[in-house]
């Protein structure tokens, strides 16, 4: 049951990911006909990739918040505030910046996005993702589990 309903949306965040290329096909080829240059084709699998991972974490993440809570409006809106929070504390200096490194999702996923992922930053990463997206999705199926059927 849970299944159901967590893979079409990780489905459609992968299936989002190949409707922006297919559109990013045409745009390419207008934009440099705009332009009046040579388009270029060239692309490095490491940052798509590291994209559509991106982009299913974070579909990921709002998953988990929603299951946590069991209320979509709630978790959309603490998946849109996040973001501005994270940019309030790191700019309370040193230890802001360091915990923005290690705990916010997508800052952590900044290597993963253009392809340039080291040890640290997978250590980062997957901290960011135990905090958001394991640890609220455990305790989310716990919930919907134990949750009285009406």
């Amino acid at each position: 049951m849970l299944a159901a309903q967590c893979l079409p949306v990780l489905a459609a965040a992968v299936l989002a990911c190949l409707a922006a290329l297919l559109v990013a096909v045409p745009m390419t080829a207008l934009s440099a006909a705009v332009r009046g240059v040579e388009a270029t084709w060239g692309l490095d699998m490491a940052p798509l990739l590291g994209w559509t991972a991106t982009t299913v974490l974070s579909a990921a993440e709002g998953l988990a918040m929603g299951m946590l809570l069991m209320n979509a409006p709630a978790a959309i809106v603490i998946y849109l505030v996040t973001p501005m929070l994270w940019s309030f504390v790191t700019r309370l200096g040193p230890v802001g910046a360091t915990l923005a490194e290690w705990l916010d999702l997508n800052t952590a996923s900044n290597a993963l996005m253009d392809g340039s992922m080291g040890a640290g930053d997978a250590a980062r990463l997957a901290a960011a993702v135990a905090v958001w997206v394991v640890i609220p999705m455990a305790v989310g199926v716990l919930r919907v589990l134990r949750k009285d059927v009406q």
